[in-house]
């Protein structure tokens, strides 16, 4: 069996190091946070577990909330433009999803991996360490798993693929309180020409609460953007500005809201990258690049947790096909090129899709027949939305006369 290092303690790092440890390889996990730390520090985007993800998570022994966890079954989806009718329809997912906050998930998967007798070294990892490690080849194989800073930089940006990201503000709150429906187990997805709004259950070590996003363009009226280093008060009196502004009916459910601790409303710049998957050291060794660091994921394809956990999921099989290395620069192509084709494509498209709804003339003619048909027709808006768990499903929309045929053949059939 082989030694294999990762840097980085969250979904796709820990997926890996649970997945390889049960391969029985000695598995060592470096990360800058313990897991109080974890527990007591900042929010993250929230990341919604899909069907295909769960099962995963399942059968790596990774799911320990399903008691707990609220679960979803489809989306309630809202195209807005100024001044017309909103197109609205609700589809399903075909099969449920859940969303657990990532300060309970990861803190909880470090101290089972302790637990499990993996190593566990809290440490800031710089250059200098991977160059040691690098030099000396004390590991088989060294993983990054954390996408931003100095880490990130090792890898060559890839020109040859295009993520889907683009450059914009993302705002969230994890409140209490916000008002839903009574009506069934969906969330909501509001879509503007100003950017996008998200409304999701999520577990938090609080009980459930509700994740409110916001996303946008710079400059973009849902860009809730505060200069410096903003409070959180500063940060959700933002969010809530923006909300009652662009989309004052999601204003009215959120703004009684509370946040569920003192570190509950986040900022985050979202910047596209592409990466090549493999770097080599100056004294020697290779570093493989996964997930994040590879190819930067926009949060409005709400792709994170799938792209994070196929990912690792794939180098997990890769690994188990050759325990014994070698772990060399084909290889890791070899796995990446898997992992793009199997997931990172599919979701570049899906962020597309939704960054150009609002452009006219970046979307194909056809999708103005797709929205009324979706609103018309359920088993439509089911097609569409199941897509979401799963991008690589959703090719038929993007071929005008698949997409075409396809709204004529229900059509007919209803």
């Amino acid at each position: 069996m082989s030694k294999i290092l990762i840097v980085g303690a969250g979904q796709d790092g820990l997926y890996l190091g649970h997945r390889l440890l049960s391969q029985g390889h000695d598995v060592t996990v470096m990360t800058n946070q313990t897991s109080t730390e974890i527990r007591k520090g900042g929010s993250s985007v929230t990341a919604p577990t899909w069907h295909r993800v769960w099962e995963l998570e399942k059968r790596a022994g990774l799911d320990l909330w399903s008691t707990q966890a609220p679960r979803f079954t489809g989306v309630d989806m809202s195209l807005r433009m100024p001044g017309q009718p909103a197109l609205e329809f609700s589809g399903s997912l075909g099969s449920a999803g859940t969303a657990i906050e990532r300060r309970v998930k990861m803190a909880d998967w470090l101290e089972m991996f302790e637990d499990r007798k993996g190593k566990v070294i809290i440490q800031a990892v710089d250059l200098t360490t991977l160059y040691y490690f690098g030099q000396r080849g004390y590991y088989d194989l060294m993983i990054i798993a954390v996408g931003g800073g100095i880490l990130g930089d090792l890898f060559d940006h890839d020109p040859s693929r295009v993520s889907g990201a683009h450059n914009r503000v993302m705002t969230q709150a994890v409140l209490h309180d916000v008002e839903w429906p009574d009506r069934d187990s969906n969330f909501d997805v509001i879509s503007t020409p100003e950017g996008e709004v998200c409304l999701m259950p999520v577990l938090t070590a609080y009980g459930a609460a509700t994740s409110v996003f916001a996303t946008a363009l710079p400059d973009r009226g849902l860009d809730c953007h505060v200069q410096g280093r903003p409070t959180q008060t500063a940060l959700l009196s933002s969010l809530m500005r923006a909300l009652q502004r662009e989309v004052p009916d999601i204003y009215e459910r959120c703004r009684r809201g509370q946040t569920v601790d003192e570190h509950a409303v986040i900022q985050k710049q979202v910047r596209p990258t592409v990466r090549h998957p493999v770097a080599a050291l100056p004294q020697g060794g290779l570093v493989m690049g996964m997930a994040d660091v590879v190819v930067s994921t926009d949060p409005v394809s709400a792709q994170a947790a799938a792209n994070s956990t196929i990912y690792a999921d794939i180098v997990a099989d890769a690994v188990a096909e050759r325990p014994e290395g070698p772990f060399d620069e084909e290889w890791i192509r070899a796995v990446d090129a898997k992992a793009w084709e199997i997931q990172g494509q599919h979701t570049g498209v899906l962020s597309n899709m939704v960054n150009d709804f609002w452009i006219p003339g970046r979307l194909p003619e056809h999708f103005a027949e797709l929205a009324p048909a979706a609103m018309t027709y359920q088993e439509i808006a089911d097609k569409w939305i199941s897509g979401i768990g799963d991008p690589s499903q959703l090719a038929w929309m993007f071929d005008p006369d698949q997409a075409r045929a396809y709204i004529a053949e229900v059509a007919a059939r209803s």
